[in-house]
């Protein structure tokens, strides 16, 4: 289980590096740390898929159901969603 934690929060590093504002990886995995800090495992597999926007940009946000369109594969329901996402916004993980 520890191997899917590192792995989901690593792919999560690499998808928030590809913004504009980068999210590099360091030797001492000190975003990893950050990261599980903010997000739970099945937080950060949900906003590995949301794009840019939603999480941070103020110009553009997805709504709950375009971001359901692009985390359903996961095989979450829609109100599972929104729960998490709630939950990332509480601890501003998220902006929403």
């Amino acid at each position: 289980m520890l191997r899917i934690s590192i792995d989901v929060y690593r792919r999560l590093q690499e998808h928030f590096d590809s913004f504009p504002l980068r999210f590099p990886s360091t030797e001492s995995r000190l975003e990893i740390r950050l990261l599980k800090k903010l997000f739970t495992p099945e937080e950060a597999e949900i906003a590995t898929l949301i794009k840019c926007g939603y999480l941070g940009s103020l110009d553009t946000y997805e709504t709950l159901e375009e971001i359901f369109s692009h985390v359903k594969c996961l095989g979450y329901t829609k109100e599972e969603v929104e729960k998490h996402l709630d939950n990332m916004a509480k601890k501003g993980a998220i902006y929403g």
